[in-house]
């Protein structure tokens, strides 16, 4: 994990700030989980792990302290910002990726029930995931090239959390 998070750092300077956080799941064997986050700005990240299934990586919004979540809920509401996002998640969803994180069950106060994107203004965290599973070249060089490519392809989710909720 250390090696290729350095290879990426290599090829792509935004990615050299990085943190390996070891094993993440106390109910299997400590050997079979390994994960690693790419900070992007705060609370917001890529992560990676490794595990029997292969590689999987993931865009995150996480832990948003009460001024990010209402830095959040304004770019939610607000037209122009707000439909870049459910764009960016449209367009992750139509290549299968998963769409989760923390939902509330009611809708924050002061937005109203039928705001055009209240299944949006709901979520307290946000992630994308992206599985790249297990293939040959996982064990190669090559696959710098595919996080990259993945990593690309998770930058407008990322992107639009450090420009609108980060700070």
């Amino acid at each position: 994990m250390i090696a290729l998070l350095q290879d990426l750092a290599d090829a792509d300077e935004s990615y050299d700030d990085f943190t390996v956080e070891g094993f993440v799941s106390p109910y299997y064997g400590r050997w079979q989980h390994q994960y690693a986050t790419i900070r992007i700005a705060r609370n917001v990240g890529i992560g990676m792990a490794f595990d029997l299934d292969g590689l999987h990586m993931s865009g995150s919004w996480w832990t948003a302290d009460a001024g990010q979540l209402q830095r959040y809920r304004t770019a939610i509401a607000d037209d122009r910002s707000g439909t870049e996002l459910a764009d960016i998640l449209q367009v992750l969803q139509e290549r299968d990726r998963q769409i989760t994180g923390t939902i509330m069950k009611r809708m924050p106060r002061g937005y109203p029930t039928d705001h055009p994107r209240a299944n949006l203004l709901r979520y307290r965290t946000l992630v994308s995931q992206l599985p790249l599973g297990c293939e040959d070249w996982l064990h190669t060089p090559e696959v710098v090239e595919h996080v990259l490519a993945a990593a690309a392809e998770l930058r407008p989710f990322t992107s639009w959390f450090a420009t609108h909720v980060a700070a």
